[in-house]
């Protein structure tokens, strides 16, 4: 039995690889001469990584708990550094030596502050408007969700949308990209702040409320990205390690506290010290274990699931009551249930893995390897489209809102989950970029 405060040596040479691999991306963007370098997002992808596969062995060694839901994995840990580094060793093979599309001949430079203030808005209106229909008066109650508990529960639902219901429930995330929007606008002209602190307001109290710390996530660190790329200047590391802190104590509130749809409730972390806390943040960073058992377990108990994924991905937007027999989560939950005893596999009931044991579901290490390039390439391709336009206010709030989204493409790996949410969160702001764009580029030096 492996001692549970120390890694092994093999252990330790996937994570010292790992390690190495995040040094020599680091190293390129120092020696790089673009003053924006440090906002490429294979950083993002970098940092939301090591939060997972760095953070997390590293709570596992102090706690010298290697349980998840009642089982031990330390046996997973192998699998989880050795395919989180192959994994991220394969995009940044993808990001630095594929040739990458160069998007040139649509700008939005002409496009006023103005403008882009009016679609935040529009965003905003419609995100929440969508919500309160399948929600009803509860919506108020969600607001703050330190009251929202047993007002909730005594609100009245919403409207009967049927099939639609998801649909309407997901486009409470058209608040990110709207609240980012604003953001931009005022960090560009500084001017009354109200409708973004009230935005704001809306989107952390509803996030927090329904206890998805994701959206916090991707809305909170490209606020934070867009303050300094709007105002052309690298942040320190002072600041960045004060937004992470910031971050995980949130996540180990939220995590403690959290009854999803009804708020938090605070009387579980009295008495607890801020360690405490804080070492709560970390407890997210667990489905690594999980990650690396479903590498582990397949194919030796469970089969690889082909195109599943994709399938799922394709079928999800189809209305259940259109297609009764479409079971689009079953390779997931399947992949999790055979990690668990029989008889025991209500624990595996929420339990996640990470992106690239969804990959390496697919066809082994071939498909976790070739997912990782191709990933690599379509983050060159995202920076490639932005390197010309970083001083629009649309295209910056396009990019920060994609490298935040990231997170998600990391921690869970469900493609169809993913790609609901992609749709539903960034891809409008691309569909209005394009939809605003004209062919020529006009640089206005009072839009930059």
């Amino acid at each position: 039995m492996p001692n549970p405060h120390q890694l092994t040596l093999v252990e330790t040479l996937w994570a010292l690889l790992l390690l190495c691999l995040f040094a020599f991306d680091l190293l390129l963007i120092a020696r790089s001469r673009d003053p924006l370098a440090w906002f490429q997002p294979h950083l993002f992808f970098m940092a939301f990584m090591a939060y997972y596969l760095v953070g997390g062995p590293v709570d596992r060694l102090l706690q010298g708990d290697w349980s998840n839901r009642g089982r031990d994995f330390r046996y997973a840990v192998p699998y989880a550094l050795a395919g989180g580094s192959v994994f991220y060793g394969a995009v940044s093979l993808g990001y630095h030596q594929l040739r990458a599309w160069r998007p040139m001949r649509r700008f939005t430079s002409s496009l006023s502050v103005e403008r882009c203030k009016r679609l935040g808005h529009q965003l905003c209106w419609i995100g929440l408007g969508g919500y309160s229909l399948a929600n009803g008066p509860r919506v108020i109650a969600q607001l703050n969700p330190l009251l929202a508990r047993t007002s909730v529960l005594e609100a009245a639902g919403g409207i009967n949308l049927g099939a639609f219901t998801n649909y309407a429930n997901n486009s409470l995330n058209l608040l990110i990209p709207g609240v980012l929007l604003l953001f931009a606008c005022w960090v560009r002209q500084r001017g009354n702040p109200f409708s973004l602190v009230i935005w704001s307001l809306v989107a952390v109290g509803l996030f927090t409320s329904l206890g998805f710390r994701y959206r916090i996530i991707t809305l909170l660190v490209p606020m934070t990205v867009l303050w300094f790329l709007a105002r052309g200047r690298r942040p320190t590391i002072a600041f960045l390690s004060l937004v992470a802190l910031v971050l995980v104590v949130y996540s180990g509130i939220v995590g403690l506290t959290r009854d999803y749809g009804l708020g938090l409730d605070l009387t579980y972390v009295e008495g607890l010290s801020f360690a405490e806390i804080f070492t709560a943040g970390f407890k997210e960073t667990h489905v690594f274990l999980i990650s690396g058992a479903v590498i582990e377990n397949t194919p030796r108990t469970y089969n690889f699931v082909g195109f599943q994924p994709l399938i799922s991905t394709i079928l999800i937007p189809i209305p259940k009551d259109l297609l009764p027999d479409k079971d689009t989560g079953e390779y997931y939950f399947n992949a999790v249930r055979y990690l668990f005893p029989i008889g025991s596999e209500l624990y595996a009931v929420g339990a996640a893995f990470m992106g690239f044991a969804e990959y390496y579901l697919i066809a082994g290490w071939t498909s976790l390897v070739a997912i990782g390039i191709l990933s690599g390439c379509l983050l060159r391709c995202l920076w490639n489209w932005f390197s010309p336009r970083r001083y629009e206010v649309l295209s910056q709030v396009c990019y920060v809102c994609a490298c935040g989204f990231l997170y998600v493409v990391v921690s869970r790996g469900y493609l169809p989950q993913v790609v609901t949410l992609f749709v539903f969160g960034v891809a409008p702001l691309f569909v209005m970029y394009y939809a605003l764009s004209s062919p020529s580029y006009r640089t206005d030096p009072t839009q930059r």
